[in-house]
């Protein structure tokens, strides 16, 4: 049964909903997108850790120019989840 209201603001949430995060390097002459392994990043950071910009983007960094100016995009889930 779902609880009302719903709050999707950790990574364990997000997971359990089956929504991805995208990871953005805003860096100069980059660019790159990556869409973000949220399971790895809940067993290193732990599943209550905010999913929001301001709790996530800190944690992060560019895989290809090593860049910290990372911006995200939280997808919902392509198929329906069941309640």
């Amino acid at each position: 049964m779902v609880k009302y209201p719903i709050t999707m603001d950790t990574l364990g949430s997000l997971i359990d909903r089956g929504y991805a995060i995208y990871a953005h390097c805003q860096a100069q002459g980059c660019g790159r997108s990556k869409e973000l392994d949220l399971p790895a990043l809940a067993e290193r950071l732990g599943r209550d850790h905010p999913a929001l910009s301001a709790g996530l983007t800190p944690k992060l960094k560019c895989s290809a120019c090593g860049g910290r100016k990372i911006s995200i995009t939280i997808s919902p889930p392509q198929q329906p989840i069941e309640p």
